[in-house]
């Protein structure tokens, strides 16, 4: 988390994501957040509330969603 911020790290940045609306800056946006919430999971390994591993994954969902509705990347191009 960033100090002052009540939101875990990986949060800040998939939202940032979900709300960019300049498509030359989504894609990037998108590969930071989808790398933060990979780095998440590395980092739980296993452990943790099933709540936030479903968050995480759920998030990674709507960012792959967001990439082929938004970016027409198709999921199998996708990380």
């Amino acid at each position: 988390m960033r100090p002052g911020s009540s939101l875990p790290a990986w949060k800040e940045l998939y939202v940032a994501a979900l709300l960019e609306a300049n498509g030359k800056f989504l894609l990037d946006r998108v590969s930071v957040a989808e790398k933060s919430i990979r780095d998440s999971v590395d980092a739980l390994q296993g452990r943790g509330k099933f709540s936030e591993r479903r968050a995480l994954s759920h998030a990674m969902k709507a960012l792959h969603n967001l990439q082929e509705r938004c970016l027409r990347i198709p999921r199998s191009e996708q990380n």
